[in-house]
């Protein structure tokens, strides 16, 4: 059979059908923007590293491909250093970009959908990329394989029109946008397979039997050579295909994609680097490589209606691409597909896309995963809308309609819960983009009147903080310095220390945990040091001659007691790490106590310059009263214990 060359359409438009699109494109959007600086929270270090690319290109660079962190295509981080241009070094400039890109995603997949289908088809589709999970948290991280989903549904939509309806504007605008696709993310190098295997398919379908001759040498040979040719242009011929537009789309393709086509050829070791990493030849060298294949096509077809993306930067840690409902619409889309695949070129499309679309996680370690499928949005959310359809046509009614709405309502509610409730509220989630470095460049940007020392471990493993925080040094101030700590060397820690002003108030706190992606126990990332002018005050009592509280303040609020203790040095500087105890009293009794070395162990006595003060705060359930006092690493109490009311 051949394959029949245009798709049954709908009546134009209706102004319902107009509504119901800037209906679905305002709920794509608002799960796209919604709390977009906040959630998820943290910057990832390849979303950093993509600011600080934008940032140098703000600076006048305008390289063709961006070298670093395994390298990156650029036209991502071109249209990304506008969004940063706009809203400064933060979150939400980092991510408004693809934001915008994820909601321009969803009318091209209208377009996509109503140029391989009808309005219909484009209308069901456009609504499952608005409200699915996984295009809703690709659009609110700065990652570039955000952008493919868009320059590819433009390309296949754009270009099967223009092929389709002999329009020569529209193929080229189609090439265009599949050269940019390449401009974008790795995942788009598998796509002109597609694109071929899909040409072969349709020839074969539309192939012209040719004769069967004996094989001979001479003038019989020459027949049967010229007899293959003919039948192969009668094929071709019979695919009905305007090849002015063929050849358009493929020349404008080339145009777009040669720049960085050439400087591939230059510098293949930079560009491809990072397949070879990722592949199973290299991460399951040893093994049998069909028994990998097969474990790994299993895993990514489980993908769609079993178990997702364990990885949380891409998704809640498991989750299925479709909810159930929508599962069951995409097995029937894809029953529709392989029933109508042989007459209709744009269903034996769809099935080759989304078969060489899905070979990269595949061949590539953690599947399935997310972002190296990438390639098969936005076709794939055409096959639930296919599914949706097919329900319409078998039973065009008003509670159809009202059904299908009602399932694709339930889907919005069910990835607005998901997202902002269980996946925003994961501490996981917050461990994988890297929380605590970016509460660490919140702090330090919430005090703009101090100096600013990030340790180099932090500065530099981080590339958040070297996006978020503008000045690494801060106001330049002599006396007022915020020191960041790596807290797990203690020499280093002291020597840093050491260098705060003379004279300061030093006060300290834990920073937030952070935990890394082959880690189980979560850590403190940093201490954070802070150091300000030191007001004269008298002392309020010595113990043993060597040092002096020359503050002692009791607050008290639903039923919490805070006592802010100053120490000092009583005279010289001390060798031994005294220990601080504060008890509190109920009824004569102790009721709760604190015990370590001052600012919760994050400093310690032997650390005391003359001038220096500790600024050393504890909180307890309230009492009657409280008793301070110091001992010594032996146990032995350093002079007489303070009784505060």
């Amino acid at each position: 059979m051949g394959f029949r060359t245009r798709a049954a359409s709908l009546p134009r438009p209706f102004p319902w059908e107009w509504a119901a699109c800037l209906c679905i494109v305002g709920i794509g959007a608002a799960l796209r923007f919604y709390a977009l600086g906040r959630v998820p929270y943290g910057i990832y270090h390849d979303e950093a590293f993509y600011g600080l690319d934008a940032m140098s290109v703000l600076r006048g660079a305008h390289p063709i491909f961006f070298s670093a962190n395994n390298g990156r295509e650029p036209l991502y981080i071109y249209l990304l250093s506008l969004s940063v241009a706009a809203f400064g070094r933060t979150p939400f400039g980092l991510r408004f970009a693809s934001a915008v890109i994820g909601t321009l995603t969803i009318p091209a997949t209208y377009l996509l959908g109503r140029a391989l289908f009808n309005r219909r088809v484009g209308l069901l589709a456009m609504a499952v990329c608005a409200v699915t999970f996984w295009p809703v948290a690709l659009s609110r991280v700065s990652f570039r394989a955000g952008a493919l989903p868009l320059f590819l549904g433009l390309a296949v939509a754009l270009g099967w029109l223009g092929v389709q309806r002999r329009k020569l504007p529209l193929a080229i605008l189609g090439g265009v946008a599949y050269g940019l696709a390449f401009n974008t993310y790795t995942a788009a190098r598998v796509t002109p397979l597609a694109f071929a295997v899909f040409v072969v398919i349709a020839v074969w379908f539309c192939r012209t039997p040719a004769p069967v001759l004996p094989r001979s040498g001479g003038a019989g040979g020459e027949r049967q050579e010229n007899r293959l040719i003919n039948s192969a242009i009668s094929a071709l011929s019979a695919v009905n295909i305007e090849w002015r537009e063929v050849i358009a789309f493929l020349i404008s393709t080339i145009l777009v994609v040669a720049p960085l086509g050439v400087y591939a050829l230059a510098h293949r070791a930079q560009v491809f680097a990072r397949e070879g990493q990722v592949s199973i030849l290299e991460t399951e060298r040893g093994g049998s490589l069909v028994a990998s294949l097969a474990k790994h096509a299993a895993l990514a077809a489980g993908m769609f209606g079993g178990r997702g993306d364990t990885i949380a930067r891409h998704n809640l840690p498991g989750r299925p691409v479709f909810d159930a409902w929508t599962f069951l619409f995409f097995v029937a889309g894809l029953g529709w597909l392989a029933v109508h695949s042989r007459k209709r070129p744009s269903a034996a499309f769809v099935l080759v896309w989304l078969a060489v679309a899905i070979a990269p996680t595949v061949l590539a370690e953690d599947t399935p995963h997310f972002l190296r499928s990438i390639a098969m949005l936005p076709v794939l959310w055409l096959v639930p809308a296919l599914g949706f359809e097919a329900l319409w046509v078998w039973r065009p009614a008003r509670w159809t309609a009202a059904l299908v709405g009602a399932l694709l309502c339930l889907s919005a509610v069910v990835t607005a819960r998901d997202y902002f409730g269980r996946y925003a509220n994961d501490p996981v989630t917050g461990y994988y983009f890297e929380s605590a470095a970016t509460g660490l460049a919140g702090e330090i940007n919430s005090r703009p009147d101090f100096a600013a020392r990030i340790d180099d471990r932090l500065w530099d493993n981080f590339a958040s903080l070297r996006f978020l925080v503008p000045n690494r040094n801060g106001s330049g101030s002599a006396d007022r310095v915020q020191l960041a700590v790596w807290p797990y060397e203690a020499n280093a820690i002291k020597a840093a220390v050491a260098a705060l002003p003379p004279g300061s108030l030093i006060s300290a706190h834990r920073g937030a945990l952070a935990r890394g992606d082959l880690e189980a126990t979560p850590f403190s990332l940093y201490t954070i040091y802070l150091a300000e002018p030191a007001s004269p005050s008298s002392v309020v009592a010595e113990f043993g001659g060597v040092l002096a509280l020359r503050s002692a303040r009791l607050s008290s609020d639903h039923g919490v007691v805070r006592v802010q203790l100053q120490w000092q040095l009583a005279a010289a500087p001390v060798e031994v790490d005294y220990h601080v105890y504060v008890h509190v009293l109920s009824d004569g009794a102790l009721s709760a106590q604190a015990d370590g070395e001052p600012l919760k162990g994050l400093y310690h006595f032997s650390w005391l310059r003359p001038g220096d003060v500790l600024d050393d705060v504890y909180e307890l359930p309230a009492g009657d009263g409280v008793v301070v006092g110091l001992y010594g690493p032996d146990g032995a109490p350093l002079g007489e214990a303070l009784t505060l009311k």
